[in-house]
């Protein structure tokens, strides 16, 4: 029963990414050495000693709602990073880039946004909630929105960010900066998903093994060609 559950859930939470996780975290890297974040001058004045300095600090994942959800995140950090012990500010953008795909099947389904009619993915499945990809990334508001399973939005990175530079303690700063920039790339990851045109058109793509067997495989082109072409894309900028 819990392996036909299993499936079940598998069928209906299909993927849809607006670009391949690698092709997510390449672009987030490179905008941010496009940034004032590749001013040495800026991240000095920030105490931090630039964006590819290494600090075995940064090896650590960001705490989780809950621990289940932080103990896989610890696994895939591992995975990801192989038997590296330190990282940079632009590896850990790219963590977080990657992440906002990867860390549960539901969380994709947060990534789009129909400007014209105003709603999120359309029809979501029965047992989740889906919210625009503005709602969930920024949690902003009149009153502020406090989303469940979302605690990488940019509401949380701006409290990770006050930690940064106003907690006492200099482990417990950069463990706070560690996290703020993990949460930033995970923002980021939403800039790209809004300007690929199926995440505003309400089109679902997937090319999942599981939606073949749904009968719901429909590729992206699109993704296709940014992950194919993507060193030529990113060369173009300085």
């Amino acid at each position: 029963m819990k392996i036909l559950a299993v499936l079940l859930l598998l069928l209906v939470l299909q993927p849809a990414m607006a670009y391949k996780v690698e092709t997510h975290a390449r672009l987030s890297q490179k905008a941010a050495t496009c940034s004032v974040l590749a001013e040495q001058s800026f991240m000095e004045g920030l105490g931090l000693e630039g964006l590819e300095a290494k600090d075995p600090l940064w090896s650590q994942p960001i705490k989780k709602k809950d621990d289940e959800s932080e103990k896989w995140f610890i696994e895939w950090i591992k995975e990801y990073k192989k038997t590296a012990y330190e990282s940079t500010i632009k590896t850990l953008i790219g963590w977080g880039a990657k992440f906002e795909d990867e860390e549960f099947l539901s969380r994709p389904l947060n990534h789009f946004f129909d400007p014209v009619n105003g709603r999120p993915f359309h029809p979501c499945p029965f047992f989740v909630h889906c919210n625009t990809s503005p709602d969930w990334a920024l949690e902003d508001g009149n009153p502020r929105l406090d989303l469940d399973d979302q605690g990488q939005s940019l509401f949380d990175a701006n409290d990770r960010l006050r930690y940064a530079l106003g907690l006492a303690d200099k482990d417990a700063r950069e463990q706070a900066w560690a996290g703020f920039f993990q949460s930033f790339g995970m923002v980021i990851h939403h800039i790209q998903d809004m300007s690929q045109p199926q995440h505003v058109r309400n089109d679902a793509h997937c090319d999942s093994f599981w939606c073949k067997l749904s009968g719901d495989y429909n590729p992206s082109y699109y993704e296709e060609y940014t992950n194919e072409h993507r060193k030529e894309i990113l060369d173009q900028y300085a």
